[in-house]
């Protein structure tokens, strides 16, 4: 039987989010805790980070999630850009991504494919989501105005 937090078994997780006053930082967040609720996983408020989304923002989050007595096992980072920060800290403390760290980025950019150790990422379609903005744009005399469409990532 499979464990209620996943395949990996992780109960201790961190979680980096994006900025609280924009949309994707929020959605993020709450899918996470969603995720984490449903799996009946308990999240302390102090391995939840919010930050910005650069690579120093996720050093620092990193550095405060990880270089604690007791880290966690797995971390979620709101963007790739958090992950790959999160990755330089870990290697500086010795920990090694895969059998000490598990960590999940967001956006799937190309680099993360690249790296020493490729990093899991959410996908988030980009070309998709630049052809439906322009088609929102040509259509909009035709639609009466603007228009949200939420496209899901994989």
């Amino acid at each position: 039987m499979a464990s209620p937090a996943g395949a990996h078994g992780h109960r201790d997780i961190g979680i980096i989010t994006g900025p609280w006053f924009t949309s994707s930082g929020q959605d993020r967040r709450t899918g996470a805790l969603r995720a984490l609720t449903e799996a009946g996983v308990h999240l302390p408020d102090d391995r939840v980070i919010q930050v910005g989304y650069g690579l120093d923002h996720g050093i620092d989050a990193g550095r405060q999630l990880l270089d604690v007595p007791n880290p966690p096992t797995a971390i979620f980072a709101a963007n790739d850009n958090l992950a790959v920060g999160v990755l330089s800290v870990a290697r500086n403390l010795g920990i090694i991504p895969g059998p000490d760290l598990s960590i999940v980025g967001y956006n799937d950019i190309p680099l993360v494919s690249r790296l020493p150790v490729p990093l899991t990422s959410v996908h988030t379609p980009f070309d998709h989501i630049a052809g439906t903005a322009l088609e929102l744009l040509l259509d909009r005399e035709r639609h009466g105005g603007a228009l949200r469409r939420t496209l899901p990532p994989r």
